[in-house]
């Protein structure tokens, strides 16, 4: 299971062993606080339907993503293969941010919400974020 923390700590937590814990990526502190987090899923021919990529990002295969919205007004995606976070939207406005992502099936589009009631789509190709609601 995926947590993520008041301080932006994300934490990847064995569900058979709940005192396992694995620090994926460390947070900033003060003003970092998770708010949402989202992990593409992959295609798994042996179940026939989407499942979550939690194994690879345990793993760190090769592809693991995050996206995660927070406090700190951005709306990131984690590379947890290469520990690298990548800042794709950032509101500038401390009365503005994100309470959610989400994204399609097939990953090419993320939907990210606000505190404001808007709702923003991002092509993560471009790295663009355009609002829609």
């Amino acid at each position: 299971m995926l947590l993520g923390s008041h301080g932006g700590d994300i934490v990847l937590m064995n569900t058979f062993d709940p005192r396992e814990l694995t620090v994926l990526r460390e947070g900033k502190g003060k003003g970092g606080s998770i708010t949402s987090m989202w992990v593409p899923p992959v295609y798994m021919p042996n179940y026939g339907t989407a499942a979550v990529q939690i194994s690879n990002v345990h793993s760190g295969a090769a592809g693991a993503r995050l996206w995660a919205t927070s406090h700190d007004m951005q709306l990131c995606v984690y590379d947890l293969e290469k520990s690298h976070r990548s800042v794709v939207h950032d509101t500038g406005d401390w009365d503005h941010w994100y309470t959610c992502v989400g994204g399609s099936i097939d990953g090419r589009f993320i939907l990210a919400g606000d505190c404001k009631g808007s709702v923003s789509v991002v092509d993560p190709r471009k790295g663009r974020a355009s609002t829609i609601l």
